[in-house]
């Protein structure tokens, strides 16, 4: 999955959280990308003619400061900074955290939170279940190649049992590279000795849309 909010993925993550007024972006465990999809998902809302507000709970934003609204210029996108330890200790329940996202509902068509991980253990930020919880809709993020089965049903069983509504799995083939990508690394090692043929074969390579197919 790529950042691009016009991404086809994303398009369909779109639909699938498609009337809901708040979504958390959720993970089993931390590294899994959350905060790309998090952010893909809040600026395809302004691509929908819809206002949205992106609340960092997974960590804070490089530059942003903590628990502060801050509007994007003249986008109809805003973003909170991670909670401060106040907020953290207020909203650990899902039902005051349910009150912040009413209170933000009434300037923001859609609430993004790019939550916490669901397994992580002693987080000092607030716990991903409880962003899920408290959310309409959850997304949860899969890393291709990393993250373990067993994690995977853990974290969804935990989401279920939190009263979490799991509408879709978003999977990060970040670290999973296509045939072509592949292929062309092959083709580098003998540039040093046929560096006509790698040049010919590395502009067949990039050529195949077929090739250019995850794996």
């Amino acid at each position: 999955m790529t950042h691009a909010s016009d991404h086809p993925e994303i398009e369909a993550l779109w639909r699938g959280i498609a009337g809901a007024g708040s979504v958390a972006i959720a993970a089993a465990q931390p590294g899994e990308g959350t905060s790309m999809v998090a952010e893909a998902i809040w600026r395809r809302a302004e691509h929908s003619g819809r206002t949205a507000l992106l609340v960092h709970l997974n960590g804070n934003k490089p530059g942003a400061e903590p628990g502060r609204l801050e509007r994007m210029g003249n986008h109809p996108l805003g973003e909170i900074g991670a909670p401060d330890a106040a907020q953290v200790a207020a909203w650990r329940e899902p039902a005051r955290l349910r009150e912040a996202i009413a209170e933000w509902r009434r300037d923001w068509d859609l609430v993004v939170l790019d939550a916490s991980p669901v397994l992580a253990r002693g987080a000092q930020s607030l716990p991903g279940l409880t962003a899920a919880a408290a959310a309409e809709a959850t997304l949860l993020v899969v890393l291709a190649g990393r993250t373990a089965a067993s994690a995977l049903r853990e974290a969804r069983e935990r989401l279920r049992v939190s009263g979490a509504t799991l509408v879709g799995v978003a999977l990060n083939d970040r670290d999973n590279p296509s045939l072509a990508m592949e292929l062309e690394r092959q083709v580098a090692r003998i540039g040093r000795v046929l560096p006509g043929l790698a040049a010919r074969l590395t502009r067949a390579v990039r050529g195949s849309a077929l090739l250019g197919l995850r794996v």
